[in-house]
């Protein structure tokens, strides 16, 4: 939460840790409203990490995919021209009629 910001106070009190200094005893303030853009800022930054993750994730599948797809374009495509491929029965043929 630091790299976002929020001073270190604020997240010990988000981590609900308690301050044993003198001026403990006289901090009587809840903090509450500090501690709730602590914690917004905390959860836009999770939902920014797992939408770039997910999205990585969708990308890397996808390029699987048409990876995939071209090696079995590519072998099914050799295997119709070889299915497809005319018997040697030499360059040319004519029909002579007389």
């Amino acid at each position: 939460m630091a790299e976002l910001g929020v001073p270190r106070f604020v997240v010990e009190r988000v981590l609900n840790h308690t301050d044993r200094t003198v001026t403990s005893v006289y901090d009587r303030y809840i903090y509450s409203a500090e501690k709730m853009t602590a914690v917004r800022k905390l959860g836009a930054f999770v939902d920014r990490m797992a939408t770039r993750h997910r999205t990585q994730a969708l990308r890397d599948a996808s390029s699987d995919d048409r990876l995939r797809d071209r090696r079995l374009g590519n072998e099914t495509a050799r295997e119709a021209a070889n299915l497809e491929k005319p018997r040697n029965r030499g360059a040319w043929n004519f029909e002579i009629t007389t």
